[in-house]
């Protein structure tokens, strides 16, 4: 995809107005960091930086004037990217990792990347043999069953739809999508660039749990409700419990008399 096909987490997506086909694609995104050509399989993995969620946003009727797929999947804006990169070593082995997608909070889209039809040392080596690698490229890796055009009736988005894609052990990403003529969508707030777990864990925070009780609660460890409090504080840009209480309030996620 072009770089300006992309936009980041809680930007908005833009429906073309050339088609009324905006599909949703929920994947896994390779980051790449270190290049190289005709890369073996059994050493791909070693130029993993690590990974992210991609929604790999499709014009369906664009994709198919032509026998490539590359019309469709490059209108402006139209793929999210994010919402940060999870580096390789905190998912040492991404062939078995759950994947969702989310359409106004329907569930659209959830397989494992256990079923995808190459797996990634395998699509490393097929692409570096094509062309060089180099650090800092993107690899989509596929999507799962349950895409809007395969549906009966057929189902697009448009202005307005929210658009959320979690993979396992990475985060969510958020989208809302917009019409061209707006220039897009509206900007996501803070509390809906949040994943669900997030605001779970911030309203708990803002209720007054300890960690060992958030983490019973969840059926989290301790260690996985820290590191979901330590990122929630980086998102924020809050830097202790009584802001992360402060923010809650405001939010309404929580009461004052909680």
């Amino acid at each position: 995809r072009m770089q300006a096909s992309q936009v980041g987490h809680g930007q908005p997506l833009v429906k073309p107005k050339e088609s009324e086909k905006l599909d949703w694609e929920g994947e896994l995104a390779v980051i790449i960091g270190r290049g190289g050509r005709r890369i073996a399989r059994e050493k791909a993995m070693g130029h993993v930086a690590g990974y992210a969620c991609y929604h790999d946003g499709s014009v369906r009727d664009f994709q198919r004037h032509t026998t490539q797929f590359t019309p469709g999947k490059n209108f402006a804006g139209t793929g999210g990217f994010g919402p940060w990169m999870v580096t390789a070593d905190e998912i040492p082995d991404p062939s078995d990792i759950d994947m969702k997608l989310w359409v106004n909070g329907d569930l659209k889209q959830h397989d494992s990347t256990k079923n995808l039809i190459v797996d990634i040392p395998g699509m490393i080596e097929l692409i570096s043999r094509v062309a060089t690698i180099y650090p800092g490229d993107i690899i989509a890796t596929g999507t799962p069953a349950g895409v809007g055009f395969a549906r009966q009736p057929p189902e697009f988005l448009k202005p307005g739809d929210v658009l959320e894609t979690e993979v396992e052990g990475v985060g969510c990403l958020k989208n809302v999508v917009g019409g061209d003529r707006q220039g897009g969508g509206r900007e996501l707030t803070p509390v809906e660039r949040l994943s669900p777990r997030q605001r779970e864990i911030l309203q708990l925070i803002a209720e007054g749990h300890s960690t060992k009780e958030m983490a019973y609660r969840l059926k989290l460890s301790a260690k996985t409700v820290e590191t979901h409090r330590a990122q929630l504080m980086a998102r924020l840009d809050i830097h202790d419990i009584a802001g992360l209480v402060r923010f809650a309030i405001k939010a309404g996620l929580t009461h004052p008399s909680s």
